[in-house]
């Protein structure tokens, strides 16, 4: 988090939180950015999930 960003924003790193978990993030480790819009909403950007299984040449479709 860019606390000097937020502190010109006038927004708790609470209050942050708090708008991150609206967009159906837990944790900031899900999170790939986020952005705080014109109006006051934030804008949640989530991380690819990793799944190494769909990279493998073994894995086969349903037959």
């Amino acid at each position: 988090m860019l606390r000097g960003n937020m502190r010109r924003e006038m927004i708790t790193q609470e209050e942050m939180m708090s708008l991150i978990r609206e967009q159906g993030a837990e944790c900031l480790d899900e999170i790939k950015a986020c952005y705080l819009e014109g109006d006051g909403s934030v804008s949640v950007i989530k991380q690819e999930p990793e799944d190494n299984d769909a990279q493998s040449p073994t894995k086969k479709g349903p037959l």
